[in-house]
């Protein structure tokens, strides 16, 4: 999202699927519970139109193919 600011800031508008992965800083073993995107990227999201894909999302969606 700070690359996405940065250009906004530059008068670009960028339009986009930002992809997240809220578990990157919990151990395997630990069982996936919570949002994957905090507060601040849902706003920032919904202000520059970018899409938010969860990478449980993506995940499920490569292995249903």
């Amino acid at each position: 999202m700070d690359y996405v600011e940065s250009e906004e800031n530059e008068g670009r508008c960028r339009k986009g699927i930002l992809v997240g992965n809220g578990y990157r800083l919990k151990p395997l073993e630990e069982a996936e519970r919570g949002e994957q995107f905090t507060q601040m990227a849902l706003t920032r999201a919904a202000q520059y139109g970018y899409c938010l894909l969860p990478t449980t999302e993506l995940f499920a969606a490569v292995c249903a193919s």
